[in-house]
């Protein structure tokens, strides 16, 4: 590589996005650290590049130091490992939804409104993947509750729920050693939790309940209602949000707000339709 400039060594294209670093460093003064996927001799490479400007003895940039890690096995390991994870949820959600008919579909609508009332909210990227993650992953503690009690088509007595809440404790087990890079689990953990502390398991309050959580307590209950249970027939859209618009302190209303705008836009309507 001697000799050769950056145009010589990694191609034109990568070469000119080079240049707007280095531009970037002689413009601030301050170091820069950036990621690049580069071909060399035809192999993709992962690499880590840092540059600084190298001063001469008045303190003037007279040129730019480049340090640069090839970092290829690091993501190719990290990829793998995501690739893995991603597997083990879809297992996961096939296993739930083998469980129970009246759940197939639920945790897939239930992700895919989240996520459109998360972007609609302006959330964060971590809050949209959570809501997303953790929706598919919402029912997984049902797989180890009483089937009966799943399937029940009278009102199930005090004792009967205590043990159906239980699916929150389960679910906790399921997934508290896995490795998400988001906060999937507490999320999971948070989504029966009531803004008027009256949820399960912990009664949470308020800004106890992570945005995800609460996001995912309406979605959830919303989808729940418009789909048929062995006990009822589906509700309509509209009657749904009117239960939820009247959840006594229970819901986020800004959230139930951004579900009622969500299902009415063309997006929302696309989904429900896609359900029936």
């Amino acid at each position: 590589m001697i000799g050769l400039d950056n145009e010589k060594v990694f191609g034109y294209d990568t070469a000119r996005r080079l240049e707007q670093s280095d531009q970037q460093v002689l413009t601030s003064g301050e170091p820069v650290t950036l990621s690049e996927r580069v071909y060399l001799q035809s192999r993709p490479h992962h690499l880590q590049i840092s540059k600084s400007g190298l001063r001469d003895a008045k303190g003037k940039i007279a040129g730019i130091v480049s340090v640069i890690r090839d970092v290829t096995e690091i993501v190719e390991v990290q990829k793998r490992q995501q690739q893995a994870t991603t597997k083990t949820l879809e297992a996961l959600v096939r296993a739930i939804e083998l469980t129970d008919p009246y759940l197939a579909g639920h945790s897939r609508l239930m992700g895919r409104l989240g996520v459109e009332v998360a972007k609609a909210m302006n959330a964060s990227d971590i809050d949209v993947a959570t809501v997303d993650t953790a929706a598919n992953l919402s029912q997984v503690g049902k797989l180890f509750v009483d089937r009966e009690l799943l399937f029940k088509a009278e009102a199930l007595t005090t004792e009967e729920k205590a043990k159906l809440e239980q699916h929150v404790e389960y679910a906790a087990k399921v997934l508290k050693d896995i490795e998400f890079g988001l906060p999937v689990y507490q999320a999971v953990c948070q989504m029966n939790e009531t803004l008027d502390g009256h949820g399960y398991p912990k009664g949470l309050r308020g800004d106890q309940i992570t945005l995800p959580a609460r996001i995912l307590a309406v979605t959830n209950s919303f989808c729940a209602m418009v789909e048929p249970r062995a006990y009822r027939a589906a509700r309509s859209v509209d009657e749904a949000l009117v239960i939820l618009e009247s959840g006594d302190g229970g819901y986020d209303q800004r959230i139930v707000e951004v579900l009622k705008a969500v299902v009415n836009s063309a997006a929302g309507e696309k989904l429900l339709a896609k359900r029936s």
